[in-house]
Order: structure tokens, then sequence, then C-alpha cells
């Protein structure tokens, strides 16, 4: 570097230094770009499992511009009217088990020809129950429903209880019974989901769905208290 008493200025290697470090800082900024521009795109593969009506209907007119925007995406996509990660507690009537998928959906199955008489989505996590003419169901929020056994068609619903940590229903009498997180149990009515009554335990969470035995509601609480009610 050139030094008067009046102005700095590079020697001709200062600004051979100069030029080949604005040259290599210009290279980094274009490498930081183009590894963002990768980093942001989207690849991999995508599992999709539906139902074959719903695969046709709303999502095949999605595919060719979703794979055109997204060329690095595989899909992997199973269209099939078949129920998969199955939830403990059905409901039987003669030849028909109507069960739950894992927060997927609420079905009807003919044993016999083993085909879906009819599927619903529904985002529940507990089992089913029912009668001859209605399922009973209990989804992740709370709320409860009820559908037509003969084509699944709404009922129902109560959003009395949401967000309180409900057991999976029992059909009793007249009514539909289910456990919350606070250790009450609610009888609703299997007509129209209104609110008959409530009873208190120990205050813990109901453990697990209210059974009947011999004729008595038995609860059963986290805290390991068993309590026995005689229906009216």
């Amino acid at each position: 570097m050139h030094r008067t008493t009046r102005k700095l200025s590079l020697t001709e290697e200062g600004r051979s230094f100069h030029l080949r470090c604005k040259v290599l800082l210009g290279e980094l900024d274009e490498a930081e770009l183009e590894i963002t521009a990768h980093s942001t795109r989207a690849s991999g593969l995508v599992k999709i499992n539906v139902p074959v009506s719903f695969g046709i209907l709303h999502l095949a007119p999605l595919w060719s511009g979703f794979m055109a925007q997204h060329p690095k995406v595989t899909l992997d996509i199973q269209l099939a009217d078949r129920l998969v990660d199955l939830v403990e507690g059905v409901s039987r009537q003669g030849n028909e088990v109507c069960a739950r998928a894992y927060q997927a959906a609420v079905a009807c199955v003919d044993t016999v020809r083993g085909a879906v008489t009819w599927r619903r989505a529904a985002a529940g996590t507990v089992g089913l129950h029912g009668d001859d003419r209605q399922v009973y169901g209990v989804e992740g929020d709370g709320r409860v429903l009820a559908w037509q056994r003969a084509n699944g068609e709404p009922v129902w619903t109560s959003d009395r209880l949401r967000y309180r940590n409900l057991s999976a229903p029992l059909v009793l009498v007249r009514s539909v019974v289910i456990g919350d997180g606070t250790g009450l149990v609610h009888f609703l009515s299997r007509a129209d989901g209104t609110s008959l009554t409530r009873l208190t335990t120990d205050g813990s969470a109901i453990g697990v769905t209210p059974v009947v035995a011999g004729g008595t509601l038995v609860v059963v609480t986290q805290q390991g208290g068993i309590y026995g009610f005689q229906p009216e």
C-alpha cells in the first residue's frame, strides 16, 4: 500500500489481492444460493392410502400438477376400500361389524361378503359401540357422534364434552355412556345426544371403556378405583 500525506493507494500486489478476494467472495455467495435453492426443493417418497372414490374424485385431478411442480417427489398411491390400523372396540350386529381405523375412518363391513358397506372419515382413537340402528363414536377432540348403521349417514353430533379426554362409548339401555379425564361418567341420549345425567368417581381419569357385568355398569379409574352403578 502506498501512503502519502494526502491519500492511500493500493500497490499492484494489493490490487491483485483485492480482485482475487472479490472473486472468491462472489463464488461463496453463489455456493450459498445454490445450497439454499436445493434445500427448499421437495424430494423423496410420499405414500398415500385413501379410499378409491376419494382418490378418484379429489386427488387424481391434482397429481399431474403436483408432479410438475415437484419433479423430485415420488408418489406411492394406494387406492383401496379397506380398513387398516383398527382400534379395539367394535360394534357387531348379525353379520355386520363396524370398526374404527385409527385417526382415519369409521366403517361397517359385511363379514359374509367381505365388503365395506359404508365408510366415513373420522379422526378418533378409541373404539365404537352401537345398537341395531346406530353406531356411536368419540372423535379425538371429544365430539360424540352417531351414524346410521344402514348407510353411515350422520344422525347427531354432541360438542358438550369436547377436550375432556373421553373413553370409548358404551350403549346402555337408552343411553350412551362415556367416561372423561376428570372421573365423571356421562350419560347421553341415544336418540339425540343430549345430556341425561352424570355420575362422579374419585376424580381421576376413567382408565378403560365402561362395561356392563351382571346388569351393573362397572367403571375403573386410573387411580385403581372400581365403581358399580345400577342403571335405571
